[in-house]
């Protein structure tokens, strides 16, 4: 895909997190699958495994698997105030999910968007992040679509992305509080983004 001149009309969205409200429907899940309970506030980093979920990547991805085959994963709300804030973006902006869940899990991921945004244009685009799947990374796909702006709370996808020329806003989360350089913006709400793209 040919690199585009960044478009003030486009938006990227990282989905887990920011739109749904992933982690703490995957914590009710472990704790009454396995008995084991995860603290959200406890959580610094993306790494599941390093907060007692089994003992490796391999172990920690087979059970977020197991998680999207299960009927909590039908049950993930959205993050507080996405819904009005979608609806207002919709009118001004070209909107891309840019997701970094497994392609196997497509046709749930989608279903979920159009269930929640039905009749919204909403584009899914799936990265190659953390599955380690053939495909390019965020920061690629934000440069190759020409997306100017784009909301995540991983970090380290939102340096890189930042280090592109993307303006970038980093959904505060307890695995993110680092020190941000001065590319990345953090944001609380979606009532604070909004007010940040100027007040749409």
């Amino acid at each position: 895909m040919e690199n585009k001149e960044k478009d003030k009309n486009l938006i990227g969205i990282d989905l887990d997190e920011v739109v749904a409200d992933f982690v703490m429907t995957f914590i009710d899940f472990y704790k009454d699958t396995y008995g084991r309970r995860i603290l959200f506030e406890k959580i610094k980093t993306y790494n599941f495994w390093e907060h007692g979920l089994d003992e490796n990547r391999e172990e920690a991805i087979r059970l977020v698997d197991e998680f999207y085959n299960s009927r909590y994963f039908n049950k993930i709300p959205l993050i507080d105030g996405v819904g009005q804030a979608i609806d207002k973006l919709s009118l001004e902006k070209r909107i891309y999910i840019v997701t970094s869940r497994p392609k196997r899990f497509k046709d749930k991921t989608e279903a979920f968007i159009n269930n929640h945004f039905f009749g919204k244009e909403i584009r899914v685009v799936y990265s190659s992040d953390f599955h380690k799947e053939n495909g390019s990374t965020k920061a690629e796909i934000c440069t190759n679509l020409g997306i100017s702006d784009f909301i995540e709370d991983n970090l380290e996808y939102a340096r890189e992305c930042a280090e592109r020329g993307v303006r970038v806003f980093l959904y505060d989360k307890p695995w993110n509080r680092r020190k941000l350089d001065r590319r990345i913006i953090r944001v609380k709400s979606w009532k604070e983004i909004l007010s940040a793209l100027g007040g749409i």
